[in-house]
């Protein structure tokens, strides 16, 4: 456990801490002296020391969970609510401030959150699944950010009461039975290595990153969103069937993103797809790094462009285009800007199987998606194909639906190599 010196001796040294408390100090010599000549009982003088030390705290501020309810059984929640931190400069004299949100919401995670607390609820209400047990909840906002995560990592692990208790005093709330999060291959990845030694088990639906089927270092993480490794050669299918072979390619500047596009381009190269550039982004990078982005697509022969971007990173690029009249491009978008899911599951009594591989992955069956207008005018996605990687080979892809692309236009967008291109 992480603990610090409660608010009565906060920012004084150890040494002076010892000078004010003869008696601890003096216990202290006694069971150095006890140690030293192996004489018993030391047990005596390390319930003594505690009960000295009993107003040792928790390092830092509490973080408060975004939602939360009480129960025999705590279930752990963590969502990327706020699209990132608020940046701070530490002056590394002052305890630094709790770390906090801003910008806006996002209203998907924010859905995560609520169907989480949804189904607890529903299984507290059921007589059948976990009669006279009462689950609860922790769930909290990351803000899509590694520092929040790994906080909320520790939180949970350690528990929200800020004292260290001992003896009759212990803590009244749930056991922690397992944490549902995060979003974000790069946050989920840190706080796997934080609670998988604690045998906590940690369920992401939106963790996509391939690195974390490696069971030797993610031992405890499970999910129920298939590995990119599958997304990767589904796009590189979908680009190969409409003739795409000169492309540019946009990643986030994440676990997610670069694992995720050094699979694409490998499944590219499988397929005869010659990329004419790639590129990286972060929301929060300054914006004169978007805009080099933006100048390349810009300066491009490749029509079509594959994004393995996260939607925070997407919507800064798309406002970035916007500011001058965008230049013609389809765009063929991963599960993280593109706001569809894999195909839903249940589980047999709906008639549907579920299955997972050696990796403790799920099959990977995507549906393909096409923003089209609806005869009343609004912009919709609709489903066009699927990509089921359990059929036999060479019948995973299909389109079964026309696409509407770039304009409006009904036909396929033809890419155009430059001749001197290498």
């Amino acid at each position: 456990m992480i603990f610090s010196y409660g608010d009565s001796v906060a920012g004084t040294s150890p040494s002076s801490i010892l000078d004010s408390n003869p008696e601890l100090r003096g216990l202290l010599r006694s069971y150095i002296n006890q140690k030293k000549h192996s004489h018993p009982p030391l047990e005596t003088y390390r319930m003594e020391i505690l009960r000295l030390l009993i107003d040792l705290r928790l390092a830092g501020t509490a973080r408060l969970p975004a939602f939360s309810m009480n129960g025999e059984y705590i279930i752990g929640g963590v969502f990327s609510i706020h699209y990132k931190e608020l940046t701070k400069i530490h002056n590394y004299t002052d305890v630094p401030e709790p770390l906090t949100c801003t910008g806006s919401i996002n209203s998907r995670e924010l859905r995560f959150s609520r169907a989480v607390m949804f189904a607890i609820e529903e299984i507290n209400n059921s007589t059948e699944l976990l009669p006279g047990i009462k689950l609860g909840y922790e769930i909290y906002d990351s803000c899509a950010s590694v520092p929040v995560a790994m906080h909320v990592a520790f939180q949970l692990s350690n528990g929200e009461d800020p004292v260290f208790q001992i003896g009759d005093n212990c803590s009244q709330s749930g056991v922690l039975m397992g944490v549902v999060g995060d979003s974000g291959s790069t946050q989920t990845i840190s706080m796997s290595r934080i609670i998988g030694p604690f045998n906590i088990p940690l369920v992401s639906h939106f963790a996509t990153c391939a690195c974390l089927s490696d069971k030797q270092q993610y031992p405890t993480f499970f999910r129920t969103i298939p590995s990119d490794h599958y997304q990767a050669d589904a796009m590189a299918k979908l680009v190969k069937h409409f003739g795409w072979t000169w492309i540019g390619a946009v990643h986030s500047n994440s676990d997610y993103g670069r694992n995720g596009m050094a699979s694409f381009l490998k499944a590219a190269s499988r397929e005869g797809i010659c990329v004419e550039y790639t590129e990286s982004l972060h929301r929060t990078d300054p914006r004169s790094k978007i805009q080099r982005v933006t100048d390349v697509i810009r300066r491009s022969t490749a029509i079509a462009v594959v994004a393995f971007i996260a939607d925070g990173d997407i919507k800064l690029l798309f406002e970035e285009l916007d500011q001058h009249h965008p230049p013609p491009r389809q765009w063929i978008g991963s599960e993280g800007w593109v706001f569809t899911e894999l195909k839903k599951v249940s589980f047999t009594q709906n008639d549907y199987h579920v299955s997972f591989d050696v990796n403790g992955d799920p099959v990977a069956a995507y549906e393909i998606v096409n923003w089209q207008k609806s005869e009343s005018g609004i912009i919709e996605l609709v489903t066009v194909g699927y990509y089921d990687a359990s059929l036999p080979k060479g019948q995973e892809f299909h389109i079964n639906r026309n696409i509407t692309w770039v304009d409006g236009e009904t036909q396929v967008m033809t890419t155009v190599q430059h001749s001197s291109a290498t």
